[in-house]
């Protein structure tokens, strides 16, 4: 296909023009040959290392890579499961796909196809069981449990929010929604997808951080005036620490106060978030599982990391 390509573009593109693309090409199919050859590289990495430093906790990881030959996020086999039945469609007057969670219309960008959304989907909500799916025998990038999760009446912070997935699977219990999501290129497909809960949802265009500014926001400007129970719910690309700063007087609020926060994007997260609530007297818990996070291009032993702390106040009533 790629010759094709080529063919093509020699025949009928002006000779600057056509050499520009035909080394982007080139360029493309290195660079997936170079990420590519990484990843086997550090799966032997680990293989070595594990092989030489026998660690229980990692045990049933590393058989389980063993057994599959390549390295994956979340090193745990599928259990039996029956596959949930995605809806997909396409929107002629939005001219965007969506899926139905729940009887509600999930948006994805226009660029998608109905394929594509319905795939990105099902990784989410199966592959990343990230709702509570129960799809892999451990679950390390799960925000809630029957224990620990969205409450009626909670203000929910969706920080991070990509597709709103997670907001949207709660909508009905939550007073107020508000997601926070700094790439343009979900907003249109969130307000889509919130239009029937535009009253109680408001989408923050920014970055969630520790000061405010032109293209950032802190959490405790965001709720200055919103008193009441609060769960916030944050995937920022390892900067859950940075944002956490900018929520000190929100998280020292005598409220029901829960925060689930990805810890595995950095070598050291889950270490940080723990002291950093453990510091303002919250009780907290790891997900189940560890995370092998190969996309860090500095990830070094143990290789495997937590995935999400969950933190709740002691003014829980």
């Amino acid at each position: 296909m790629k010759a094709i390509i080529k063919n093509f573009y020699r025949r009928f593109l002006p000779s600057r023009l056509r050499q520009n693309i035909i080394s982007l090409i080139n360029i493309s199919s290195y660079e997936r040959e170079i990420e590519n050859l990484r990843k086997e590289l550090l799966y032997l990495k680990v293989l070595h290392h594990y092989e030489h430093n026998d660690i229980a906790q990692y045990r049933n990881e590393i058989n389980y890579l063993n057994k599959l030959g390549t390295l994956t996020p979340f090193p745990y086999k599928r259990t039996d499961k029956e596959l949930i039945n995605i809806n997909g469609y396409y929107d002629d007057i939005k001219k965007m796909p969506f899926v139905l969670h729940k009887n509600k219309k999930l948006y994805f960008p226009r660029h998608y196809n109905v394929e594509k959304a319905k795939q990105t989907y099902l990784n989410y909500f199966i592959g990343e069981n990230i709702l509570e799916g129960g799809f892999l025998e451990k679950a390390p990038h799960q925000y809630t449990t029957e224990s620990f999760s969205v409450i009626d009446g909670d203000i929910v912070l969706d920080i991070g929010a990509a597709e709103g997935l997670f907001l949207l699977d709660v909508i009905e219990r939550v007073k107020k929604g508000y997601i926070f999501e700094s790439e343009k290129i979900w907003i249109e497909a969130l307000s889509a997808t919130f239009e029937p809960y535009r009253e109680k949802v408001t989408i923050i265009n920014k970055f969630a951080s520790n000061k405010d500014s032109n293209n950032e926001l802190t959490i405790d400007s965001c709720l200055k005036n919103e008193p009441g129970n609060i769960f916030i719910k944050m995937d920022v690309e390892g900067s859950e620490n940075l944002v956490l700063c900018g929520a000190k007087n929100v998280l020292s609020r005598k409220n029901n106060i829960r925060a689930a926060c990805c810890t595995y994007h950095n070598q050291n997260d889950a270490n940080l978030l723990e002291l950093f609530f453990k510091n303002l007297n919250y009780s907290i818990e790891f997900s189940d599982g560890y995370m092998l996070f190969y996309l860090d291009k500095n990830i070094k032993p143990p290789y495997f990391r937590k995935g999400v702390i969950r933190a709740k106040n002691v003014y829980e009533i």
